[in-house]
């Protein structure tokens, strides 16, 4: 627990339990008027603390839930990706509006998307976030790999190299080195 969260934990702690002593000890009505409202105002300091602090850690719980949830499901995204399965952008304004980096996360990993709806803008993925067609990793979507050419035979065919484009082109003779030198014709000189 850090010094903060210590000190805060403490001032929480004695203004509750002061106001409360104080309060049912009959030792408020000793107080002038001007130290009953202090009382009170510390009072009222003291439960916006607590309210404060638990919306705060609600909240701070959440969003690592929220995180680590994505993390998992990008993992399985990716790999399903990368074997040219269909994968599918966050959708649901629900999830964008809730959980807005989490799920810009999940499609984008650490972006400047992701940056801007945690730290700058809430709701900047429900309204502004553009989704890539696929899923992003270092910037770059997430494609199928190049495989190895396969060369397959069909019965009656030469076998044909498939996979990648492949230029033929007929190799000729030099021309004019005797014989029809391939497939051209031969020059004939002009009368």
């Amino acid at each position: 627990m850090s010094t903060v969260s210590r000190f805060l934990a403490f001032f929480v702690a004695s203004s509750v339990f002061r106001c409360a002593t104080c309060y049912d000890s009959g030792y408020s009505s000793s107080y002038s008027s001007s130290e009953r409202y202090d009382t009170e105002s510390d009072t009222s300091v003291s439960l916006y603390l607590i309210v404060v602090l638990v919306i705060g850690l609600v909240n701070a719980l959440g969003t690592c839930a929220a995180f680590a949830r994505a993390h998992d499901l990008r993992r399985k995204t990716l790999a399903a990706a990368r074997r040219g399965e269909a994968v599918q952008p966050p959708e649901g304004c629900c999830l964008l509006w809730c959980c807005g980096a989490a799920a810009v996360y999940y499609w984008e990993g650490v972006s400047p998307n992701c940056l801007i709806t945690q730290f700058v803008f809430a709701y900047y993925a429900l309204c502004c976030w553009e989704k890539s067609p696929l899923p992003m990793e270092n910037g770059v979507m997430v494609t199928v790999p190049p495989s190895a050419p396969v060369v397959q035979a069909v019965p009656g065919q030469p076998p044909a190299l498939l996979g990648h484009p492949v230029q033929v082109a007929k190799v000729l003779g030099p021309p004019g080195a005797g014989g029809s030198g391939g497939d051209q014709p031969e020059p004939t000189a002009a009368m």
